[in-house]
């Protein structure tokens, strides 16, 4: 198990939940999310984990160039495009064992990035930047209603972990069969939870 999976499961496990990987022959005969989670020997949910990683576009560049040479400019940030990527991924990956969305889908984020945070992640399926005060400004409205303008609703709880902040939990809003079983594992008042606004 990878570094990055095995942290979710541990954190899963810290809720009395029993991630189990899906074993090889499953793997080799269609694309799987990385766990079935249980909780007391009944089955709960699909999890899949992303890594987000840091981003060496920077170091890369200096590595490269001569010394005494400015390297680095602007350039779009690359974060919102990453984190779409890894929930259209993970769509797929849903999709192949939970076709008809009977069973609630959960996409575990390890970020490993101190420039990206878990606002990145709610802007990237939002379209709104979140700022002081609960204020929403639109800002990337192409990638949330680009392509993963319906695959993110195909997602009912983004884990966010990271080793430099609290976890964070956010819930999709369009699927209601989900969230109050979904809360109930992890602890959570379903009138508290944080949301995707459904636009």
């Amino acid at each position: 198990m990878k570094k990055d999976e095995q942290r979710v499961a541990d954190f899963l496990k810290g809720f009395g939940l029993a991630p189990k990987p899906f074993i090889k022959e499953e793997k080799g005969r269609q694309k799987t999310p990385d766990f079935r989670v249980f909780k007391d020997e009944a089955f709960a949910f699909y999890c899949e984990v992303k890594s987000i990683k840091k981003d060496e576009w920077l170091n890369k560049l200096l590595e490269k160039a001569p010394s005494g040479i400015n390297v680095g400019g602007a350039r779009h940030d690359p974060i919102p495009n990453r984190i779409s990527n890894d929930i259209h991924t993970a769509t797929k990956q849903f999709d192949s064992v939970n076709p008809a969305v009977k069973d609630p889908n959960v996409l575990a984020l390890v970020n490993n990035d101190t420039n990206c945070g878990f606002t990145d992640l709610f802007e990237a399926t939002s379209g709104c930047f979140w700022a002081e005060g609960n204020n929403f400004y639109p800002s990337l409205k192409n990638i949330s209603e680009g392509r993963i303008k319906e695959e993110k609703w195909r997602i009912h709880l983004f884990l966010w972990l990271d080793s430099f902040k609290s976890d964070q939990f956010m819930f999709t809003f369009v699927d209601d069969r989900f969230v109050n079983i979904l809360c109930s594992y992890f602890g959570k008042d379903p009138n508290k939870i944080k949301k995707i606004p459904h636009t």
